[in-house]
């Protein structure tokens, strides 16, 4: 629902970096692991920061398979 709420918005108004990285974690928490990897990944590109760096980490972790994992 959250995702869908973001789509709403974002066609009518430009999404505040806030609202992007509730964006990145919806999809981290929705199991969409690529989608969120490149969404952090183009917010730290624009601007990097503890945030979009940690969204970026946490992403790429699931996406190795877990026996290789760092947690």
């Amino acid at each position: 629902e959250a995702l869908a709420v973001l789509d709403k918005r974002a066609a009518i108004a430009k999404e505040d970096e806030g609202l992007q990285l509730l964006r990145g974690w919806t999809l981290y928490h929705t199991g969409q692991w690529t989608k969120a990897k490149d969404h952090f990944a183009a917010m730290d590109a624009r601007n990097s920061t503890r945030e979009t760096q940690y969204g970026k980490f946490y992403s790429n972790e699931r996406l190795i398979a877990p026996q290789f994992r760092a947690d």
